[in-house]
Protein backbone atom coordinates (compact mmCIF):
# COMPACT_ATOMS: atom_id res chain seq x y z
CA UNK A 1 0.00 0.00 0.00
CA UNK A 2 1.09 3.73 -0.92
CA UNK A 3 1.60 5.66 2.28
CA UNK A 4 0.52 8.58 0.58
CA UNK A 5 -2.87 7.12 -0.12
CA UNK A 6 -2.91 5.44 3.22
CA UNK A 7 -1.33 7.95 5.19
CA UNK A 8 1.04 7.61 8.43
CA UNK A 9 -0.19 5.14 10.87
CA UNK A 10 -1.42 5.51 13.54
CA UNK A 11 0.01 3.38 16.69
CA UNK A 12 -2.35 2.38 20.03
CA UNK A 13 -0.82 0.60 22.39
CA UNK A 14 -2.99 -2.53 22.58
CA UNK A 15 -3.09 -1.82 26.80
CA UNK A 16 -4.09 1.47 26.87
CA UNK A 17 -7.40 0.91 27.76
CA UNK A 18 -6.65 -2.31 30.32
CA UNK A 19 -5.65 -0.38 33.46
CA UNK A 20 -2.92 -2.43 33.55
CA UNK A 21 0.44 -1.46 33.67
CA UNK A 22 1.43 -5.27 33.56
CA UNK A 23 -0.67 -6.05 30.81
CA UNK A 24 1.24 -3.04 28.59
CA UNK A 25 4.74 -5.29 29.43
CA UNK A 26 3.38 -8.22 27.46
CA UNK A 27 0.27 -7.03 24.79
CA UNK A 28 1.63 -6.51 21.60
CA UNK A 29 0.84 -2.82 19.72
CA UNK A 30 -1.83 -1.95 17.85
CA UNK A 31 -1.85 0.36 14.33
CA UNK A 32 -4.60 1.73 12.49
CA UNK A 33 -3.84 3.05 8.77
CA UNK A 34 -7.39 4.52 6.93
CA UNK A 35 -7.48 4.61 3.08
CA UNK A 36 -8.98 7.66 1.44
CA UNK A 37 -12.32 7.29 0.04
CA UNK A 38 -12.74 4.47 -2.83
CA UNK A 39 -9.56 3.17 -2.28
CA UNK A 40 -8.73 -0.42 -1.43
CA UNK A 41 -6.13 -1.93 0.89
CA UNK A 42 -3.16 -3.84 -0.94
CA UNK A 43 -3.60 -7.40 -0.79
CA UNK A 44 -1.22 -9.19 1.95
CA UNK A 45 -0.09 -12.88 1.53
CA UNK A 46 -0.76 -14.67 4.71
CA UNK A 47 -3.20 -16.90 6.40
CA UNK A 48 -6.37 -16.39 6.68
CA UNK A 49 -7.83 -16.57 10.41
CA UNK A 50 -11.25 -18.20 11.18
CA UNK A 51 -13.36 -15.94 12.93
CA UNK A 52 -17.20 -16.13 14.31
CA UNK A 53 -19.24 -12.82 14.51
CA UNK A 54 -21.60 -13.03 17.72
CA UNK A 55 -25.28 -10.90 17.10
CA UNK A 56 -23.96 -7.56 17.06
CA UNK A 57 -27.98 -5.85 17.01
CA UNK A 58 -27.52 -7.18 20.94
CA UNK A 59 -24.53 -5.00 21.59
CA UNK A 60 -24.52 -1.07 21.99
CA UNK A 61 -22.20 1.45 23.40
CA UNK A 62 -18.68 0.33 21.73
CA UNK A 63 -16.53 3.26 22.54
CA UNK A 64 -15.03 5.02 18.61
CA UNK A 65 -12.11 3.42 17.06
CA UNK A 66 -10.39 0.14 16.71
CA UNK A 67 -9.51 -2.30 19.33
CA UNK A 68 -8.70 -5.92 20.56
CA UNK A 69 -9.02 -7.58 23.82
CA UNK A 70 -7.31 -10.54 25.11
CA UNK A 71 -8.36 -10.37 28.54
CA UNK A 72 -11.60 -9.49 30.87
CA UNK A 73 -9.87 -6.34 31.60
CA UNK A 74 -9.56 -4.99 27.92
CA UNK A 75 -13.25 -6.08 27.08
CA UNK A 76 -14.55 -4.03 29.26
CA UNK A 77 -12.42 -1.28 28.76
CA UNK A 78 -13.58 -1.44 25.21
CA UNK A 79 -17.55 -0.09 26.16
CA UNK A 80 -19.60 2.86 27.51
CA UNK A 81 -21.44 -0.19 30.42
CA UNK A 82 -20.83 -3.94 30.92
CA UNK A 83 -22.20 -5.70 28.09
CA UNK A 84 -22.19 -9.35 28.69
CA UNK A 85 -19.40 -11.52 27.17
CA UNK A 86 -20.12 -13.72 23.93
CA UNK A 87 -20.48 -17.15 24.87
CA UNK A 88 -17.83 -18.07 21.74
CA UNK A 89 -15.31 -15.97 23.96
CA UNK A 90 -12.59 -17.50 26.17
CA UNK A 91 -9.81 -15.20 26.91
CA UNK A 92 -7.36 -18.20 26.81
CA UNK A 93 -8.03 -19.63 23.48
CA UNK A 94 -9.84 -16.54 21.71
CA UNK A 95 -9.18 -12.97 21.19
CA UNK A 96 -11.88 -10.20 20.29
CA UNK A 97 -10.73 -7.77 16.93
CA UNK A 98 -13.54 -4.59 17.35
CA UNK A 99 -14.42 -1.77 15.04
CA UNK A 100 -16.72 1.30 16.09
CA UNK A 101 -17.43 4.05 14.23
CA UNK A 102 -15.51 7.52 15.18
CA UNK A 103 -17.87 9.32 13.57
CA UNK A 104 -21.93 10.32 13.22
CA UNK A 105 -21.81 10.36 9.22
CA UNK A 106 -20.69 6.08 9.19
CA UNK A 107 -23.63 4.50 8.96
CA UNK A 108 -22.28 1.29 8.78
CA UNK A 109 -18.95 -0.45 10.05
CA UNK A 110 -18.00 -3.92 9.42
CA UNK A 111 -14.83 -6.07 9.84
CA UNK A 112 -14.39 -7.96 6.99
CA UNK A 113 -11.20 -10.89 7.27
CA UNK A 114 -8.02 -11.23 9.07
CA UNK A 115 -4.92 -12.17 7.63
CA UNK A 116 -1.77 -13.75 9.79
CA UNK A 117 1.63 -13.03 8.57
CA UNK A 118 4.89 -13.67 10.29
CA UNK A 119 4.76 -10.68 12.65
CA UNK A 120 1.56 -9.03 12.70
CA UNK A 121 -2.13 -9.87 12.22
CA UNK A 122 -4.19 -7.74 9.49
CA UNK A 123 -7.44 -7.02 9.79
CA UNK A 124 -8.99 -5.27 7.07
CA UNK A 125 -12.39 -3.21 7.78
CA UNK A 126 -14.64 -0.78 6.46
CA UNK A 127 -16.38 2.16 6.63
CA UNK A 128 -19.14 3.08 5.35
CA UNK A 129 -20.27 6.97 5.23
CA UNK A 130 -24.05 8.53 4.64
CA UNK A 131 -24.92 8.91 1.25
CA UNK A 132 -25.76 12.97 0.21
CA UNK A 133 -28.67 13.56 1.01
CA UNK A 134 -29.15 11.07 3.32
CA UNK A 135 -29.94 11.67 7.13
CA UNK A 136 -29.70 9.61 10.60
CA UNK A 137 -32.81 8.40 12.09
CA UNK A 138 -33.56 9.38 15.43
CA UNK A 139 -33.50 5.91 16.72
CA UNK A 140 -30.38 4.59 15.23
CA UNK A 141 -27.55 3.79 17.11
CA UNK A 142 -23.84 4.07 16.61
CA UNK A 143 -22.62 1.02 13.90
CA UNK A 144 -20.11 -1.34 15.45
CA UNK A 145 -18.44 -4.79 14.74
CA UNK A 146 -16.54 -6.88 16.57
CA UNK A 147 -15.53 -10.63 15.73
CA UNK A 148 -13.69 -13.91 17.97
CA UNK A 149 -10.57 -15.54 16.43
CA UNK A 150 -8.34 -17.92 17.77
CA UNK A 151 -5.65 -16.07 20.27
CA UNK A 152 -2.61 -15.18 18.58
CA UNK A 153 -0.08 -13.03 20.74
CA UNK A 154 1.17 -10.93 17.62
CA UNK A 155 0.94 -6.81 16.55
CA UNK A 156 -2.09 -5.73 14.76
CA UNK A 157 -2.55 -3.54 12.10
CA UNK A 158 -6.09 -2.72 11.28
CA UNK A 159 -6.95 -1.44 7.53
CA UNK A 160 -9.36 0.96 7.30
CA UNK A 161 -11.47 1.16 4.00
CA UNK A 162 -13.72 4.08 3.39
CA UNK A 163 -16.45 4.12 1.35
CA UNK A 164 -19.39 6.33 0.64
CA UNK A 165 -23.30 4.81 0.29
CA UNK A 166 -25.47 5.43 -2.50
CA UNK A 167 -26.99 9.31 -3.18
CA UNK A 168 -30.69 9.33 -1.30
CA UNK A 169 -31.70 12.23 -3.68
CA UNK A 170 -32.45 15.72 -2.95
CA UNK A 171 -34.58 16.50 -0.05
CA UNK A 172 -38.55 17.39 -1.09
CA UNK A 173 -39.16 20.73 -1.65
CA UNK A 174 -42.79 22.58 -1.12
CA UNK A 175 -43.92 26.18 -2.27
CA UNK A 176 -47.06 27.64 -1.28
CA UNK A 177 -49.32 30.45 -3.39
CA UNK A 178 -52.51 32.11 -2.46
CA UNK A 179 -55.35 34.26 -4.72
CA UNK A 180 -57.92 36.39 -2.84
CA UNK A 181 -61.22 35.12 -3.75
CA UNK A 182 -62.20 33.96 -7.28
CA UNK A 183 -59.08 35.37 -8.55
CA UNK A 184 -57.39 33.77 -11.59
CA UNK A 185 -53.77 35.11 -10.18
CA UNK A 186 -51.74 32.96 -7.62
CA UNK A 187 -49.13 34.36 -6.09
CA UNK A 188 -46.98 34.16 -2.78
CA UNK A 189 -47.74 37.78 -1.89
CA UNK A 190 -51.26 38.71 -2.17
CA UNK A 191 -53.56 41.95 -0.60
CA UNK A 192 -56.81 41.26 1.13
CA UNK A 193 -59.36 43.47 2.80
CA UNK A 194 -61.58 42.23 6.15
CA UNK A 195 -63.91 40.11 5.25
CA UNK A 196 -62.01 38.64 1.88
CA UNK A 197 -61.54 34.46 1.97
CA UNK A 198 -57.95 33.97 0.81
CA UNK A 199 -57.50 30.30 -0.60
CA UNK A 200 -53.77 28.82 -1.02
CA UNK A 201 -52.33 25.89 -2.82
CA UNK A 202 -49.07 24.12 -2.13
CA UNK A 203 -47.28 22.13 -4.82
CA UNK A 204 -44.57 19.69 -3.80
CA UNK A 205 -41.56 17.80 -5.63
CA UNK A 206 -39.80 14.59 -3.77
CA UNK A 207 -37.11 13.45 -6.45
CA UNK A 208 -35.28 11.48 -3.64
CA UNK A 209 -35.69 7.58 -2.48
CA UNK A 210 -37.61 8.40 0.40
CA UNK A 211 -41.36 8.22 0.42
CA UNK A 212 -43.82 11.03 2.06
CA UNK A 213 -45.41 10.62 4.85
CA UNK A 214 -46.77 13.60 6.33
CA UNK A 215 -47.99 16.92 5.43
CA UNK A 216 -48.94 19.88 7.28
CA UNK A 217 -49.99 23.06 6.78
CA UNK A 218 -49.44 26.24 9.55
CA UNK A 219 -50.83 29.29 10.17
CA UNK A 220 -47.79 31.06 11.21
CA UNK A 221 -48.52 34.70 11.92
CA UNK A 222 -51.92 36.36 12.59
CA UNK A 223 -52.63 39.79 13.94
CA UNK A 224 -53.21 39.88 17.53
CA UNK A 225 -56.97 38.49 18.33
CA UNK A 226 -57.96 37.01 14.76
CA UNK A 227 -60.29 34.02 14.83
CA UNK A 228 -59.34 32.37 11.33
CA UNK A 229 -59.30 28.80 10.98
CA UNK A 230 -58.18 26.70 8.32
CA UNK A 231 -60.47 24.73 5.94
CA UNK A 232 -58.98 21.71 3.85
CA UNK A 233 -59.36 20.57 0.36
CA UNK A 234 -57.56 18.23 -2.54
CA UNK A 235 -55.80 15.72 0.20
CA UNK A 236 -54.77 18.57 1.98
CA UNK A 237 -52.56 20.53 -0.83
CA UNK A 238 -55.46 23.49 -0.79
CA UNK A 239 -56.55 25.44 1.98
CA UNK A 240 -59.13 28.40 2.87
CA UNK A 241 -59.58 31.00 5.54
CA UNK A 242 -61.13 34.69 6.13
CA UNK A 243 -59.17 36.98 6.80
CA UNK A 244 -60.64 39.31 9.52
CA UNK A 245 -57.99 42.14 11.15
CA UNK A 246 -55.80 44.58 9.63
CA UNK A 247 -52.37 43.02 9.88
CA UNK A 248 -49.95 40.25 8.61
CA UNK A 249 -51.25 36.87 7.71
CA UNK A 250 -48.52 34.15 6.98
CA UNK A 251 -49.43 30.63 6.17
CA UNK A 252 -46.93 27.81 5.69
CA UNK A 253 -46.93 24.06 4.52
CA UNK A 254 -44.56 21.29 5.47
CA UNK A 255 -43.50 18.16 3.83
CA UNK A 256 -42.08 15.49 5.62
CA UNK A 257 -40.40 12.39 4.08
CA UNK A 258 -40.05 8.98 5.81
CA UNK A 259 -36.29 9.51 6.64
CA UNK A 260 -37.01 12.92 8.61
CA UNK A 261 -36.24 15.62 5.47
CA UNK A 262 -38.55 18.15 5.30
CA UNK A 263 -39.71 20.72 2.64
CA UNK A 264 -41.29 23.98 3.58
CA UNK A 265 -43.03 26.85 1.53
CA UNK A 266 -44.69 29.69 2.80
CA UNK A 267 -47.09 32.61 1.31
CA UNK A 268 -48.32 36.19 2.94
CA UNK A 269 -51.18 38.10 2.74
CA UNK A 270 -51.15 41.49 4.08
CA UNK A 271 -54.77 43.04 5.45
CA UNK A 272 -54.04 46.87 5.22
CA UNK A 273 -56.81 49.59 4.91
CA UNK A 274 -58.20 50.51 1.33
CA UNK A 275 -57.85 54.29 1.51
CA UNK A 276 -55.12 56.15 2.90
CA UNK A 277 -57.51 58.82 3.44
CA UNK A 278 -60.04 57.66 5.54
CA UNK A 279 -59.72 56.34 8.96
CA UNK A 280 -60.42 52.96 10.23
CA UNK A 281 -61.84 51.58 13.30
CA UNK A 282 -61.75 47.60 14.80
CA UNK A 283 -63.31 45.93 17.98
CA UNK A 284 -61.92 42.99 18.72
CA UNK A 285 -61.27 40.66 21.24
CA UNK A 286 -57.90 39.42 23.09
CA UNK A 287 -57.84 37.11 26.21
CA UNK A 288 -59.13 34.01 24.92
CA UNK A 289 -57.37 30.86 23.22
CA UNK A 290 -58.37 29.12 19.87
CA UNK A 291 -60.35 26.26 22.59
CA UNK A 292 -62.62 28.88 23.37
CA UNK A 293 -65.96 29.78 22.24
CA UNK A 294 -66.53 33.00 20.68
CA UNK A 295 -70.52 32.60 21.35
CA UNK A 296 -70.09 32.23 25.12
CA UNK A 297 -68.06 36.43 24.88
CA UNK A 298 -69.80 38.99 26.41
CA UNK A 299 -71.96 41.20 24.13
CA UNK A 300 -70.79 44.58 22.81
CA UNK A 301 -70.87 47.20 20.16
CA UNK A 302 -69.03 50.04 19.02
CA UNK A 303 -70.94 53.71 18.47
CA UNK A 304 -68.97 56.36 17.42
CA UNK A 305 -70.29 60.05 16.80
CA UNK A 306 -69.00 62.89 15.24
CA UNK A 307 -68.08 66.19 17.69
CA UNK A 308 -70.12 68.91 16.06
CA UNK A 309 -67.93 71.37 18.43
CA UNK A 310 -65.00 70.68 16.83
CA UNK A 311 -63.02 73.09 19.14
CA UNK A 312 -61.13 71.23 21.69
CA UNK A 313 -61.99 71.37 25.56
CA UNK A 314 -60.42 74.56 27.17
CA UNK A 315 -57.35 73.82 29.42
CA UNK A 316 -58.11 73.86 33.17
CA UNK A 317 -57.34 76.43 35.53
CA UNK A 318 -54.48 76.99 37.14
CA UNK A 319 -54.58 75.55 40.61
CA UNK A 320 -57.96 74.00 42.48
CA UNK A 321 -59.63 71.78 40.87
CA UNK A 322 -60.87 71.59 37.51
CA UNK A 323 -64.08 72.52 36.51
CA UNK A 324 -66.12 69.96 33.32
CA UNK A 325 -66.29 71.32 30.37
CA UNK A 326 -69.93 71.84 29.30
CA UNK A 327 -71.35 68.91 27.08
CA UNK A 328 -70.50 69.26 23.50
CA UNK A 329 -73.09 69.11 20.67
CA UNK A 330 -73.45 66.32 19.01
CA UNK A 331 -74.04 65.12 15.85
CA UNK A 332 -75.09 61.27 14.29
CA UNK A 333 -74.00 58.57 15.85
CA UNK A 334 -72.64 55.94 13.84
CA UNK A 335 -73.15 51.96 14.76
CA UNK A 336 -74.06 48.62 13.71
CA UNK A 337 -77.58 49.39 15.42
CA UNK A 338 -77.92 52.85 13.72
CA UNK A 339 -80.64 52.58 10.87
CA UNK A 340 -79.65 55.61 9.02
CA UNK A 341 -75.99 55.84 9.54
CA UNK A 342 -74.23 59.14 8.77
CA UNK A 343 -72.77 59.86 5.86
CA UNK A 344 -68.93 59.31 6.93
CA UNK A 345 -69.38 56.05 7.98
CA UNK A 346 -69.73 52.76 6.94
CA UNK A 347 -69.24 49.71 9.27
CA UNK A 348 -69.96 46.13 9.31
CA UNK A 349 -69.49 42.76 11.12
CA UNK A 350 -67.44 40.09 10.95
CA UNK A 351 -68.38 37.02 13.49
CA UNK A 352 -67.09 38.73 16.80
CA UNK A 353 -65.72 41.21 14.86
CA UNK A 354 -66.65 45.33 14.05
CA UNK A 355 -64.90 47.52 11.23
CA UNK A 356 -65.84 50.66 10.81
CA UNK A 357 -64.62 53.23 8.43
CA UNK A 358 -64.89 56.93 9.11
CA UNK A 359 -64.41 58.84 5.33
CA UNK A 360 -62.37 62.22 4.59
CA UNK A 361 -62.21 62.70 8.67
CA UNK A 362 -59.66 65.11 8.61
CA UNK A 363 -61.48 68.10 9.77
CA UNK A 364 -63.46 66.53 12.49
CA UNK A 365 -63.46 64.65 16.08
CA UNK A 366 -64.47 61.49 16.63
CA UNK A 367 -65.86 60.20 20.16
CA UNK A 368 -66.18 56.23 20.64
CA UNK A 369 -67.44 54.38 23.44
CA UNK A 370 -68.43 50.63 23.97
CA UNK A 371 -71.47 49.87 25.22
CA UNK A 372 -71.85 46.36 27.31
CA UNK A 373 -75.04 44.21 26.93
CA UNK A 374 -73.65 41.33 29.50
CA UNK A 375 -70.99 41.16 32.02
CA UNK A 376 -67.50 40.94 31.85
CA UNK A 377 -66.06 39.00 34.31
CA UNK A 378 -61.82 39.16 35.57
CA UNK A 379 -59.83 36.90 33.83
CA UNK A 380 -62.59 36.29 30.66
CA UNK A 381 -61.60 37.96 27.04
CA UNK A 382 -61.95 41.34 26.88
CA UNK A 383 -62.15 43.70 24.29
CA UNK A 384 -59.96 45.96 22.22
CA UNK A 385 -60.62 48.99 19.68
CA UNK A 386 -57.57 49.89 16.90
CA UNK A 387 -57.64 53.11 15.14
CA UNK A 388 -55.91 53.35 11.79
CA UNK A 389 -55.24 56.01 9.29
CA UNK A 390 -52.50 56.73 6.42
CA UNK A 391 -51.99 52.93 6.36
CA UNK A 392 -50.91 52.50 9.67
CA UNK A 393 -52.23 51.64 13.14
CA UNK A 394 -52.54 55.41 15.35
CA UNK A 395 -53.45 53.83 18.15
CA UNK A 396 -54.61 50.63 20.39
CA UNK A 397 -56.58 50.64 23.85
CA UNK A 398 -58.15 47.51 25.43
CA UNK A 399 -61.19 47.13 28.60
CA UNK A 400 -59.60 44.59 30.97
CA UNK A 401 -62.21 46.32 33.73
CA UNK A 402 -65.37 44.20 35.45
CA UNK A 403 -68.14 45.06 33.35
CA UNK A 404 -71.68 44.67 34.40
CA UNK A 405 -74.73 44.94 32.13
CA UNK A 406 -75.78 48.02 30.43
CA UNK A 407 -72.05 49.60 31.49
CA UNK A 408 -70.52 52.22 29.23
CA UNK A 409 -66.67 51.95 28.19
CA UNK A 410 -65.96 55.68 26.75
CA UNK A 411 -63.03 55.70 24.96
CA UNK A 412 -62.71 59.64 24.54
CA UNK A 413 -62.02 61.60 21.81
CA UNK A 414 -60.12 60.93 18.33
CA UNK A 415 -58.71 63.31 16.21
CA UNK A 416 -59.79 62.93 12.54
CA UNK A 417 -56.35 64.14 11.40
CA UNK A 418 -54.52 62.40 13.11
CA UNK A 419 -56.04 59.07 14.27
CA UNK A 420 -54.86 59.58 17.72
CA UNK A 421 -56.39 60.61 20.79
CA UNK A 422 -56.97 64.12 22.02
CA UNK A 423 -55.75 63.17 25.70
CA UNK A 424 -51.51 62.64 25.83
CA UNK A 425 -53.22 59.37 26.99
CA UNK A 426 -54.34 56.91 24.27
CA UNK A 427 -57.86 56.37 23.89
CA UNK A 428 -58.57 56.65 28.25
CA UNK A 429 -61.97 55.53 29.56
CA UNK A 430 -62.94 59.53 30.77
CA UNK A 431 -66.15 61.02 31.09
CA UNK A 432 -65.16 63.41 28.88
CA UNK A 433 -63.47 65.67 31.51
CA UNK A 434 -59.77 66.99 31.70
CA UNK A 435 -57.42 65.40 34.03
CA UNK A 436 -56.18 67.15 37.28
CA UNK A 437 -53.27 68.79 36.91
CA UNK A 438 -50.11 67.96 39.14
CA UNK A 439 -49.59 69.34 42.65
CA UNK A 440 -47.89 72.46 43.14
CA UNK A 441 -44.70 72.36 44.56
CA UNK A 442 -44.43 74.34 47.79
CA UNK A 443 -43.16 77.58 47.66
CA UNK A 444 -39.47 77.24 49.10
CA UNK A 445 -38.81 78.91 52.75
CA UNK A 446 -37.14 82.21 53.38
CA UNK A 447 -33.62 82.51 54.04
CA UNK A 448 -33.54 83.22 57.57
CA UNK A 449 -32.67 87.05 58.64
CA UNK A 450 -29.31 87.98 60.07
CA UNK A 451 -29.33 88.44 64.14
CA UNK A 452 -28.93 91.87 65.80
CA UNK A 453 -24.81 93.84 65.50
CA UNK A 454 -22.85 92.64 68.71
CA UNK A 455 -22.35 95.30 71.36
CA UNK A 456 -18.99 97.65 71.10
CA UNK A 457 -15.96 96.09 72.09
CA UNK A 458 -17.20 92.85 71.48
CA UNK A 459 -15.57 90.73 68.92
CA UNK A 460 -17.36 88.30 66.32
Amino acid sequence: MSPSRWGLPVVLLACASAGSLGACATQPPLVVMRGEPGDKATTVQGDAVRFTRPPIAEYTGLKPGYHTARTLEEWRSMWDGDPKVPSTLDFVKTMVYAAGAESPDVQAIKVLRVVDTANTLHVFTRETFRGEGCVKKSDEKAPLDFVVADRIDKSVQFHVEVERAPSCGSAPTAQVKCRVGAALEWSAKVSASPGDMVECEATTEAKGVFATIDKLWQLGEVPGGSTTKLTFAKENTRVSFPVDLFGRYAIAFEIIDDAGRRGRGEATCDVLPQSSDDMYLQLAWAGFDATDDPSTFPRVALRVYEELDNKPPPPPPKGGKPVAPAPRPRGKECSVASAAKPDWCEVKTQGILTHFRVKNPSKSRFHAYVAYTDDRVDGGPYVCVRAFLGGKRTTEVCDKQKRGPDETWDLGVLEGKTGAPELETPFSPSSGAPPEPPPEKPAPKPAPKPGPKPADGTKK
